[in-house]
């Protein structure tokens, strides 16, 4: 019950602005309140556990406690002393507060982390449409017993921008279109409030989250997809028509037009240069917290005597050079160990904790971007968004580790699974008349630190010594299988007879002249076991038909979906291993070339995603009679096999052909004339 109340606390908190600023002071401050409750009670584990310590020796706390240091001596020798400590204080508050409330919600459960998206959710359905009844006139008398005659909600735009980002993570998670209503109601609300930042930080928002939301693990992807442009389209238009309605078409014309000569949100301009001619007068420590207002203004006239109106230089001005290089690395930290967090670990198998990472990142970005045009960064109503939004933000990385943790703990189950197999692995070899280097793919096989695997090697009709080669070592070695036939039916199909007769849990790949580096099977499936992953490949090298090294195919990537695949193939098929136990068994289709891209393809629908090991792990051999060597030969497949698949329109299609164009380019130039380390 404690979890729950503070996750409903901080959802209101979130939408609370609506009534007034003491809203959100009100609501933070009982959820930090509430806070003690869970502390108190896991009082001897944390203290136990070290982490007290822990905490205070991490990077962010520690800039956090520089900031606050500098920001202090700022006040102490800034040009009000008196005024700047006492609202320095405000600011030790908020984050002794939050580190309060972050160090509650560690205990918190998975369901407590699904009801906050869903208090979220809520908050924003009433809110947005008490926001959208005062501005259609609806009910004039309770509208100016809450706003005062002349309400002025353009904050509100803003508050909007950051919150929404949870309703729509929650609508994605039900998979249901009816949950698309709320999400379009909050964007038409946040329109409607006429607040510019608020649009500016609202388009953001949208944006970022349609790039970076993980689609691939959403059901229905493709109508999801096509709904959330529909909202973003169709919502903003109605909400202007709203706000039209609501301030008249003058004032419309002025907002929409970006000139406002006497109004709040004019002056930006003028107000920050007069901001950066004063920060040079005390350009390391600054002036002291919300010292802007006792700057004197004497001599020129700007809107806003109050704050500079964006953040960046408020901090500046405010805090000098070490507050603001305090603040960007803070935030730098936070942001990029959670965006490492989320890459690193792509197995999605709790994803409400990664949709509460993804919403609170891309409410953060809505919230720095509205703060660079809004409102003080050091009022603590607003203070208190941001404060919310990092909890939020490391809340959802810690239990994404803890779920990795987890899965590391269950290696054991894993390896229990695997020794219920005949063998662990089955490597599917099709050969085609491949004597001349057949010999050296078999005895990296052999090589292998880790035994416990059997080759299958599939001769398609070769006319030369190759079977006899494979039957030879097949006699030595009873890992070693032979399936033959006196025509050959294709590389595909060949392997496809070998993975009917696989006995392993994991399907690996080799072609009859590539090599493996002698712990690739070692390293690579441990990996898979430890993340979970059930499809992966590996870098690796390219050689030439002398096993001189040429160069190596290294893809930046950590994971691979089904349309980051579409636009390259970034697994090689001598390195790509796939866990049938997870996927079942699965077979390549009868094509001429890419046979692996469309097997890769199948899986990631299945799977949403694949790992990239990122190390060497095997030997590419690029020569004259490589199936892959003349990329001429396979275009005309490569753009009928992306528009034969049910998710690509014809300007998808175009798009991803395009991708496959360059990086097959780039790929071919990388094999050749890349590094050799």
């Amino acid at each position: 019950m404690i979890y729950n109340a503070i996750f409903v606390l901080l959802s209101l908190g979130l939408v609370s602005l609506y009534l007034n600023k003491g809203g959100v002071a009100v609501f933070v401050g009982l959820a930090f309140l509430l806070s003690f409750i869970p502390i108190i009670k896991n009082w001897k584990g944390i203290v136990q556990r070290g982490r007290v310590k822990e905490a205070l020796s991490s990077k962010p706390v520690l800039f956090l406690v520089l900031f606050l240091i500098v920001s202090l001596l700022s006040s102490i020798f800034g040009i009000n002393p008196d005024y700047s400590v006492s609202k320095w204080f405000q600011i030790l508050g908020l984050a002794v507060g939050g580190l309060f409330i972050y160090g509650a919600l560690r205990y918190a459960k998975v369901e407590h982390f699904e009801r906050f998206l869903l208090y979220c959710y809520w908050s924003l359905a009433v809110f947005s449409l008490w926001a959208l009844v005062d501005h259609l006139h609806i009910i004039p008398a309770f509208t100016e017993l809450v706003h005062g005659d002349e309400p002025r909600l353009t904050k509100y735009s803003s508050v909007l921008a950051i919150v929404i980002p949870f309703a729509i993570g929650y609508a994605l998670l039900q998979n249901k279109l009816m949950y698309w209503v709320v999400p379009f109601l909050g964007i038409t609300a946040s329109v409607a409030c006429g607040g510019r930042s608020g649009w500016l930080a609202l388009m953001v928002m949208l944006i970022v989250l349609y790039m970076f939301y993980p689609w691939e693990t959403v059901k229905k992807k493709r109508l999801n997809r096509h709904v959330y442009k529909l909202v973003a389209l169709f919502a903003p238009i109605l909400g202007l028509l709203v706000y039209k309605g609501f301030a008249g078409t003058e004032a419309f014309v002025r907002r929409a037009t970006l000139s406002s000569p006497n109004g709040v949100g004019s002056g930006r301009l003028d107000i920050w240069s007069f901001s950066l001619q004063n920060w040079l007068d005390n350009p390391v420590l600054g002036i002291g917290v919300k010292g802007f207002r006792h700057l004197d203004f004497s001599g020129v006239s700007l809107t806003s005597h109050m704050h500079p109106h964006n953040a960046l230089i408020e901090i500046l001005l405010e805090t000098g050079v070490l507050g603001l290089l305090c603040v960007v690395v803070f935030v730098f930290i936070i942001m990029t160990r959670l965006i490492k967090t989320l890459y690193a670990n792509i197995s999605f198998k709790s994803s409400v904790f990664h949709t509460t990472a993804i919403c609170s990142l891309v409410g953060f970005i809505a919230y720095g971007v509205a703060s660079l045009t809004l409102t003080s960064i050091f009022h603590a109503y607003w203070l208190s968004y941001g404060v919310v939004l990092i909890v939020l933000m490391e809340l959802s990385r810690l239990n994404i580790l803890r779920k990795k943790d987890d899965d590391y703990q269950d290696i054991d189950d894993n390896k229990g699974i695997t020794a219920k197999y005949p063998v662990a692995v089955s490597i599917i070899m099709p050969c085609h008349n491949g004597e001349d280097y057949i010999v050296r793919a078999i005895e990296s096989v052999i090589a292998q630190t880790y035994q416990n695997w059997e080759l299958i090697v599939s001769n398609d009709g070769s006319k030369d010594r190759s079977l006899e080669i494979v039957q030879e070592y097949a006699c030595k070695d009873k890992r070693i299988k032979v399936l033959s036939r006196d025509e050959a039916i294709g590389a595909g199909p060949a392997r496809n007879k070998s993975i009917e007769a696989a006995q392993g849990r994991y399907i690996a790949f080799l072609d009859s002249d590539d090599m493996w580096v002698e712990n690739k099977l070692e390293k690579q499936i441990a990996f898979m076991e430890k993340t979970g992953a059930s499809f992966s490949g590996t870098h690796y090298f390219v050689v030439n038909e002398d096993d001189e090294v040429t160069g190596s195919i290294q893809p930046s990537k950590r994971h691979v979906s089904y349309f980051s695949m579409l636009k390259a193939n970034d697994i090689g098929c001598l390195t790509a291993i796939y866990d049938a136990h997870q996927l079942g068994k699965m077979y390549m289709k009868k094509l001429r070339v890419a046979q692996d891209l469309q097997l890769w393809l199948d899986i990631l629908k299945k799977q949403p995603f694949g790992a990239i090991l990122h190390e060497r792990l095997a030997f590419y051999r690029m020569h004259s009679a490589s199936n892959t060597y003349s990329k001429g030969k396979s275009i005309k497949m490569r753009w009928k096999m992306i528009m034969s698949e049910p998710e690509v329109s014809l300007a998808r299609g175009v798009y991803y052909f395009c991708f496959y164009a360059i990086n097959g380019v780039l790929k071919s130039l990388r094999g050749r004339f890349g590094r050799r380390g």
